[in-house]
């Protein structure tokens, strides 16, 4: 998406409308994969040696969820979205890369079926894993003792290790 630096007018340039997902250019095996078109709704603006684009973004994926590995839809919303870019000189500007990044950076580093755009959906595997959801009843005794991973510590402190 290319703007010419000469067509902004001084109140701003209202820029509407969509960009090929192809912009994100993501390997078929990453865990986030784009699910739909980039609408945006900016206004662009030069102040000084400055292209400031203020507005909205969002972005349709499908991400993996961390926990059960299933697949879930999630969007980017950026609402507000602001960026400044440094013009240097330029006659015009490529905005493509600056939005496929600041979309990208919006995505959650560990995406979770909660997150997503079905406000109604639980992880199958939600909670911390522990020996009550591992099995029926918790180890005792003995048992406890050998899956105990402090066990060869725990004697360290004991009065009858020392004497």
């Amino acid at each position: 998406m290319r703007i010419y630096l000469a067509d902004i007018p001084e109140e701003g340039l209202e820029l509407k409308g969509t960009l090929d997902r192809k912009i994100f250019d993501l390997d078929p095996n990453d865990e986030a994969q784009p699910a739909g078109d980039i609408r945006y709704d900016l206004v662009a603006r030069v102040s000084g040696d400055l292209l400031t684009l203020e507005g909205q973004l969002s972005s349709p994926f499908e991400l993996r969820c961390v926990n059960c590995l299933e697949r879930f839809p999630y969007t980017v919303e950026i609402d507000p979205y602001l960026a400044a870019i440094e013009i240097e000189g330029s006659s015009s500007i490529d905005l493509t890369d600056q939005l496929r990044e600041d979309i990208l950076l919006d995505l959650p580093s560990y995406p979770r079926c909660e997150e997503g755009d079905e406000p109604e959906r639980i992880c199958q595997l939600s909670g911390p894993l522990s020996f009550e959801s591992a099995s029926a009843t918790p180890p005792s005794g003995k048992e406890a003792d050998s899956r105990n991973p402090w066990q060869a510590l725990d004697k360290l402190d004991s009065p009858e290790e020392s004497a």
